[in-house]
């Protein structure tokens, strides 16, 4: 799981957050192998971190920049 190390999240944001983490990795296509994944955990984080744990907003809004 990418979010173990971040215990300041609740269980329902680490669900939020781990629902928005595996649907980016499917939308782009990227295997959980690729270095790129350790920037999307760190998106998602940020995100979470501000308050949005809506998986859907966080997987666009985490797209959109993976994407730049």
């Amino acid at each position: 799981m990418p979010f173990s190390q971040y215990k300041d999240f609740n269980p329902k944001a680490m669900e939020a957050m781990t629902a928005a983490y595996d649907a980016v990795i499917a939308k782009l296509e990227i295997p959980k192998t690729d270095p790129r994944t350790s920037q999307i955990a760190a998106k998602i984080v940020s995100l979470a971190s501000k308050g949005e744990h809506d998986p859907a907003v966080l997987c666009d809004q985490t797209c959109a920049e993976i994407r730049k």
